[in-house]
């Protein structure tokens, strides 16, 4: 049963943060999952679709690229539709859509050209749902609790691309058409997390009227200690906040604010470059545009596996289709363990900053996919799990950034900014892979790529530190 919404008074002051934030979490893992399983919906029925429309690994490809594309044009307006009708709504509002879409599979969907139609959309209702339960998960919890929630959160990304490999080959097998399969993968678990999102989920505005952050209610000294901040930089942010010049911020609010930027990961901020608090001031910073980089290449790697190793698996490295249906499950499920742990290690080994995290595991992914045309059959799968676990530290880690890097008021609006320009990488990948393996007649320069993208995105990092 979902834990009740607490309510509190204007700009009410918490003891400790309140235990709805985990139900928070886990509505938005379940719609953020549902997603991601439509997703991979197409991916997961590849050699079904492959014969019966006769299409080259490119065109394949696209069914998924058209999605990516349309998560990435539309992240930016979800940004603005939650800023201005609140997380709840602006999510309901995507899975429901996403829902009619896979309805419509069966019979719009049985020509390629109108499930390139139907694939594109379910990505813009995507684009809503993602930077919505994003920038709403960094807004319910403290600081040192971010970076897990956020690897929760992403770490079902795996599930759903692991949930539907698994389910097609059944689905087949009961005699269903792909197209039809499908939509009973996309609108069967859609429909009933609406209406549970719809009934159970609360924004932090209404439970919290007048709060941008969860760190706007918590102590003042505790919020010091989640930071790491000492006694005397709380108190000379509080001091700062009350005699605050700027017109409409009271005394109160502007030490809350100072106090708050304090509250942040030594990544996000500092003395003399404070958080930005609009996204034209975001824009002029190097360290937002670097984790802009790390992002393309997360988006890149996190999508491009599934295009890339089932030609790399059958085609250069002679495993059966049984023996890669069961290493494409192992490789993908195992973001379920390794989102969560970049997470914690980045909010308590790393106390809080982000980058150390993204560098080891962008090496980590640049190392393993390099060897992994060399390993022995039997190392194969403990390589790619090793790869994909890698990019996976990142996940959650990476996507708590977009949040801290601005002030709580516009984290909504570069969620979407940054989903969207670092998805480039989400909508190139599966193109790009499928058009060298058309190409060249092998996966190998494809994967050679990654590796070149992985060591860019190490280089990267430190910058995010500036």
């Amino acid at each position: 049963m979902a834990a009740s919404a607490p309510t509190a008074a204007p700009h009410a002051r918490l003891e400790k943060p309140p235990a709805y934030r985990w139900w928070i979490l886990v509505a938005n893992m379940l719609a953020y999952g549902q997603f991601f399983l439509t997703v991979q919906v197409v991916n997961a029925f590849s050699s079904t679709v492959q014969a019966e429309w006769h299409l080259a690994a490119a065109d394949l490809a696209l069914l998924t690229t058209v999605t990516l594309a349309g998560y990435a044009l539309a992240s930016g307006i979800g940004g603005k539709l939650e800023k201005r009708f609140g997380a709840r709504r602006t999510v309901v509002g995507g899975i429901a859509a996403n829902v009619v879409l896979g309805l419509l599979f069966p019979t719009a969907g049985s020509a390629y050209a109108g499930m390139i139609v139907l694939r594109f959309l379910q990505g813009v209702a995507g684009g809503c749902i993602a930077s919505s339960v994003v920038s709403s998960t960094v807004l319910w919890f403290p600081v040192r609790q971010r970076g897990l929630a956020q690897g929760l959160l992403m770490g079902v990304l795996g599930f759903g691309f692991a949930l539907a490999s698994l389910c097609a080959p059944l689905l087949l097998d009961a005699g269903m058409t792909w197209q039809f399969a499908a939509a009973v993968l996309v609108v069967a678990p859609g429909a009933a997390i609406a209406a549970v999102y719809a009934v159970s989920v609360r924004d932090l505005g209404a439970v919290y009227p007048g709060a941008d952050s969860l760190a706007d209610l918590l102590p003042v000294d505790g919020r010091a200690a989640a930071a790491g901040t000492s006694g005397t930089e709380t108190a000379g942010a509080s001091e700062a906040g009350a005699c605050d010049p700027r017109a409409g911020v009271t005394g109160a609010r502007a030490a809350a604010v100072a106090t708050d930027a304090k509250a942040v990961p030594p990544d996000a901020g500092s003395r003399s470059q404070p958080r930005p608090r609009t996204m034209a001031q975001a824009r002029h910073r190097l360290r937002f545009w670097a984790a802009i980089v790390v992002g393309f290449v997360n988006g890149w790697l996190t999508y491009g596996f599934s295009t890339l190793l089932p030609p790399l698996l059958t085609g250069d490295l002679g495993f059966s289709g049984d023996a890669v249906a069961g290493i494409m499950s192992a490789t993908f499920v195992i973001t379920l363990v390794a989102s969560p742990v970049g997470g914690i290690l980045s909010d308590r080994v790393f106390g809080g900053r982000r980058w150390p995290v993204l560098l080891i595991g962008n090496a980590v992914s640049a190392a393993t996919l390099a060897v992994v045309p060399f390993a022995p059959h039997v190392l194969v799968t403990g390589v790619l799990v090793g790869a994909y676990a890698s990019v996976s530290l990142c996940c959650g880690t990476f996507w708590t950034l977009p949040s801290e890097l601005v002030q709580p008021s516009v984290a909504a609006e570069s969620t979407g900014f940054v989903t969207a320009v670092a998805n480039i990488g989400s909508v190139l990948t599966g193109f790009v892979i499928g058009a060298l393996v058309d190409a060249t007649a092998s996966a190998l320069p494809a994967l050679y790529l990654c590796v070149a993208l992985a060591a860019l995105s190490a280089a990267a990092c430190p910058l995010i530190r500036q």
